[in-house]
């Protein structure tokens, strides 16, 4: 999923910027912070400590919370994700503090535990008394959540939750560019032009057009628009969505350079193993082999502790059509993601598995809840059967 994120998948804003990091205005307001160095490791342990002698203590919770769920986004590793909700284990009432139900809400999404954070998010939103600009992050991110599950009605209903204003009509544009991918892009630049100076918020909707454009199988402007996005606020959403535009095109050695050097989650080592392998890099088989690696060690994990949270089937579907060449496999887990997650780039994978796999009904039934959805996407019109 996007983050909103992005990113993702959902980013989250205020009501005033997309995509941004939150700026604190109060001790309840960590700043989400990418710090690699010793001493944020430091800090985290600090947090740690004071939960452990107080585990209702708020500004530790979101501080150690946001901190292991910014690293989890950073490197793939799903156990941070697991330990980023586990810092809020202090609060498990049914109305927790506002901050805290957000951070749950946004931990439980970067998991896929999709319907919980949707629950939790609605549940905040019906709260009268809520912050403008707490609602307006709620309701972003429940918007965002509702159209990864593909209910794009639900989507809607969210975006209508937000205040007037430019904010309000990207999330709706969003929401109905799923529909109709046809329509102008010119939309997006006069939002963009209610924003000038921001760049999270330029980034995020030159984002929003590009994937649009891809939809509407206009591969220029969908180049485009990504490599715009990442001029104003690199990603490794971005820099994935890139890499997967030009893989499409044969531009196999481009993707590859655009993901040298990026930390290596799941969702960018299957690409790196993927592209390496097409292009006889010598670095393919140990690649697949970490993922492989990877990927059973989670398994292990999770059996022995269901609490643990399992690689993102999406990923694991990738892994199995791109590197393993196991399209059967692919499917079965295709199938599995889209029960839960149903973007373009779901159904776009299923479509491919299936088509891989030689089961022209299993495409068809991949074609049916495209339809069923409300999406329209011609990357997916392009493999009909």
């Amino acid at each position: 999923m996007r983050p909103l994120l992005l990113t993702l998948a959902a980013l989250l804003c205020t009501a005033g910027a997309l995509a941004a990091p939150l700026q604190p205005r109060s001790a309840a307001e960590i700043v989400q912070r990418l710090d690699g160095d010793p001493a944020s490791r430091a800090r985290e342990r600090g947090w740690q400590r004071r939960l452990q002698q107080q585990p209702r203590d708020q500004q530790a919770a979101l501080a150690l919370g946001q901190s292991l769920l910014a690293r989890a986004r950073a490197e793939g590793d799903a156990r941070l994700g697991g330990r980023a909700l586990a810092a809020l284990q202090g609060f498990a009432e049914a109305a927790p503090p506002p901050e805290v139900a957000l951070l749950r809400a946004r931990v439980q999404q970067h998991l896929h535990d999709f319907e919980a954070s949707a629950q939790g998010l609605q549940a905040l939103l019906r709260r009268p008394a809520l912050e403008a600009g707490l609602r307006s992050q709620a309701a972003l991110l429940l918007a965002a959540v509702r159209r990864t599950q593909g209910q794009l009605p639900a989507s809607e209903a969210a975006c209508a939750e937000l205040p007037p204003g430019w904010l309000q009509q990207a999330c709706q544009l969003e929401t109905r560019s799923l529909r109709d991918p046809a329509l102008p892009l010119a939309e997006w630049a006069g939002l963009r032009a209610q924003v000038r100076g921001d760049a999270a918020a330029q980034a995020w909707l030159w984002l929003a057009e590009a994937e649009q454009a891809q939809r509407a199988g206009l591969s220029g402007p969908a180049e485009a628009g990504l490599r715009t996005a990442l001029l104003l606020q690199d990603d490794l959403y971005t820099r994935c969505a890139l890499a997967d535009l030009l893989q499409a095109q044969g531009r196999l050695r481009e993707a590859l350079a655009l993901l040298e050097g990026q930390a290596r989650s799941d969702a960018v080592a299957v690409r790196q193993a993927a592209l390496a392998q097409a292009l006889g890099d010598t670095r393919a088989g140990p690649w697949a082999a970490e993922l492989r690696a990877r990927f059973a060690q989670a398994r292990e994990r999770h059996a022995a502790d269901p609490r643990e949270p399992l690689p993102h089937l999406r990923e694991q579907a990738q892994f199995a059509l791109w590197v393993e060449r196991a399209p059967r496999q692919a499917l079965e887990l295709a199938q599995r993601n889209t029960r839960q997650q149903r973007e373009s780039a779901d159904l776009l994978l299923l479509a491919q598995a299936a088509q891989a796999a030689g089961q022209p009904q299993a495409l068809r039934q991949a074609q049916a809840l495209t339809e069923q959805i409300g999406l329209h996407d011609e990357r997916l019109q392009a493999l009909a059967p």
